[in-house]
């Protein structure tokens, strides 16, 4: 997703381009050091080393349907017309242990779906295809060799890659981990995430809220982003306009964390008090950022070898556009994952208008027609930084590139996915 802006704005030469700055958000981040894991806490991380099989799938040969084990030689002329009949010799089950029975020519032995394939027994004639006798059974349709025969490996050979380092575990991965009896397997931990909300303003839920004062909506906004984005919140605080209370509350979660989010405050005001405090301090950078919502921006480390300080604009909107373009790649880097923007492609349901110079990102809807081979429909919503609720009832970011000032219904767009993909 190329924002058009090179480094700077054009009509602001102060202002960083959001791929430079990303560049530099991502610059020293490594994943979390590999750490090794039951599969039964592994679903939604991704695995630092390749999974090989040390054992087959299936383990033995074994009976795809329910019927009889037979030699196929004894019954492949079988016709309805010309039915062939062998004597039962005995009955297998799956799990039932034990040496199965042999079968020889001439023989049978009733077997059920999962059971071990006796000795001597090349195919499995379905019951559908027989008379369904215990004592003797006529089959009536003959079947070639190996048929209905699940053989030993045929799944996964011993030394096959099962699953490749990279990847984000999910069911289907789990299931084959079980299957083979895997005791733990290596992946990177869920980054640590603490989030320090900033402003006087600021009031919990419960609390009567004052004249002047508002719900720390942004806190709970960016929370969950981080869950969403395969992130754990391990501290969450909200302090006001204070340079001291700040510092106290960075000093109590920097330790717990591997990325710290900090939201408002980074402005240019008498009580912008993130930007006053920390800028100066180790590799901080604060400035202008050439996108909308999400202008004012601080990134950088507090101190060699601290966690990733990521400080966003303190309107919830802004806030959550600036971590899905800026924070979400940081995370998806932190966790072994491609930091690449989810993106697709999209057709505008209606024109939009963007102003000149800013990358901007536009709430928006889609909407499908059910069509496979036709691109989404797009909605856009509004576009203030404080519309919590346009912001819920839209489910993607209209990209509108920097040298954009205006997009007619029709035109195919860029959207950027703010939903998490499903696991």
């Amino acid at each position: 997703m190329a924002d058009g802006s090179g480094g700077c704005c054009p009509d602001d030469p102060s202002s960083r381009g959001v791929e430079d700055l990303l560049a530099d958000v991502l610059g020293d981040l490594a994943p979390t050091p590999p750490a090794s894991v039951s599969p039964s806490g592994v679903l939604g991380l991704v695995l630092a080393d390749d999974v090989r099989a040390t054992a087959p799938l299936p383990g033995f040969d074994n009976a795809a349907m329910d019927g009889y084990a037979v030699d196929h030689r004894d019954v492949v002329d079988a016709t309805p017309d010309a039915p062939v009949t062998l004597p039962v010799v005995g009955a297998v089950a799956a799990g039932s242990g034990g040496e199965p029975p042999h079968v020889g020519r001439g023989r049978a032995v009733r077997i059920m779906t999962g059971a071990r394939m006796p000795p001597g027994a090349t195919a499995v004639v379905p019951w559908e295809s027989t008379d369904r006798g215990s004592a003797r059974v006529a089959v009536h349709h003959g079947v070639g060799e190996g048929r209905h025969v699940r053989r030993t490996g045929e799944d996964v050979a011993c030394g096959d890659l099962v699953v490749a380092a990279g990847t984000t575990l999910r069911a289907r991965h789990l299931g084959v981990l079980a299957a083979l009896d895997v005791d733990a397997v290596r992946v990177h931990p869920a980054p640590r995430v603490a989030i320090v909300a900033t402003g006087t303003e600021l009031q919990p839920a419960g609390e009567p809220l004052r004249p002047d004062g508002i719900r720390d909506s942004g806190a709970t906004l960016v929370g969950a982003s981080v869950v969403e984005a395969g992130g754990v919140v391990v501290a969450t605080r909200t302090v006001p306009d204070d340079p001291a209370a700040l510092e106290r509350a960075l000093a109590e979660v920097a330790p717990l964390a591997d990325l710290v989010v900090t939201t408002g405050g980074v402005s240019d005001g008498d009580h912008d008090v993130v930007r006053m405090t920390l800028t100066g301090r180790g590799s901080m950078w604060f400035g202008r950022v050439a996108m909308q919502p999400g202008k004012p921006q601080g990134f950088g480390r507090l101190e060699a070898g601290g966690p990733l300080t990521c400080c966003l604009p303190g309107n919830p909107v802004a806030a959550f556009t600036a971590f899905h373009l800026l924070v979400r790649p940081a995370l998806a880097r932190l966790r072994g994952a491609s930091a690449a923007w989810p993106t697709a492609s999209a057709v505008l349901a209606a024109d939009l208008v963007s102003p000149a110079g800013r990358l901007q990102l536009v709430r928006a809807t889609l909407e499908r027609d059910g069509r496979a081979d036709a691109l989404p429909r797009v909605t856009p919503g509004g576009t203030a930084s404080h519309m919590v609720g346009a912001l819920a009832r839209s489910d993607v970011l209209v990209v509108v590139p920097v040298d954009v000032t205006r997009l007619a219904a029709g035109a195919t767009v860029t959207v950027l996915r703010i939903d998490p993909d499903p696991l």
